[in-house]
């Protein structure tokens, strides 16, 4: 099984969020933009986010990211992903 959306845990952390009515458990109950601190200085926000309570970490989309347009590094089992470019 592989995931297609964004999922938040995290109820409180959607700054949008609509309640998906009649959906199965899989899709979430609901769907909305997640605030996500990635450092002290910089929040980003994953827009589309399915909001599954079951879950015990988020789920966050490299493919989705990259749809959108941005792009990664990983090393050291570090994954960075950017928009625009990066100096090395």
């Amino acid at each position: 099984m592989s995931a297609t959306y964004h999922s938040c845990p995290e109820r409180e952390w959607f700054t949008s969020f609509e309640k998906l009515d009649g959906c199965l458990v899989s899709f979430g109950e609901g769907i909305g933009t997640v605030r996500i601190k990635l450092s002290e200085e910089i929040v980003n926000k994953l827009k589309d986010a399915r909001y599954v309570p079951q879950l015990k970490k988020n789920v966050i989309l490299i493919g989705a990211l990259k749809a959108k347009g941005l792009r990664g590094t990983l090393r050291e089992n570090v994954l960075k992903m950017f928009n625009g470019s990066l100096v090395v």
